[in-house]
């Protein structure tokens, strides 16, 4: 049951982004992103719903697209935001943020050594060697081989 309602979660987030550190107004947030979007990633995109999250400043909105793709293309030049305090990122469920907690915290850890490490959705790259997140075993492996002391502590 737990499965299928995170299974259910994560496909109503499909679609969805999460942009942090914006200066966005309140009057039409959705023409306002959408050029922030083209003008700073190069993507066209349209967006469904548009809406804020707390009181914080900066705001963070969170926003459905139209489609996958567009979702995507705008994941993939995210990069083209550096040194702008704007962040984007996935919409994520809560087992998903916790997973990424984990991998980031073991990227740090091997930061810290000296290594190279290039981090994606539930994947870590350490010097080149590629780990990928086993669900039943709560940690980053390779062929069986695991990495990192630290695991995700489920609640039952």
């Amino acid at each position: 049951m737990k499965k299928r309602l995170e299974a259910q979660e994560k496909n109503s987030k499909k679609n969805n982004i999460i942009i942090k550190g914006t200066t966005a107004q309140d009057n039409n947030l959705k023409v306002w992103l959408k050029e922030l979007i083209k003008k700073e990633t190069g993507a066209r995109i349209e967006v469904e719903t548009v809406y804020k999250i707390g009181k914080q400043k900066p705001k963070m909105v969170i926003t459905k697209l139209k489609n996958f793709e567009q979702k995507m293309e705008v994941i993939k030049n995210k990069y083209k935001l550096g040194g702008k305090n704007i962040y984007i990122d996935s919409d994520l469920t809560y087992e998903e943020q916790k997973t990424q907690e984990i991998i980031r915290k073991i990227a740090k850890e091997e930061k810290n050594k000296g290594n190279s490490i290039k981090v994606s959705y539930k994947k870590l790259e350490i010097n080149g060697v590629k780990y990928i997140w086993n669900e039943e075993k709560n940690k980053l492996t390779k062929n069986q081989q695991e990495i990192g002391q630290i695991q995700i502590q489920r609640q039952k």
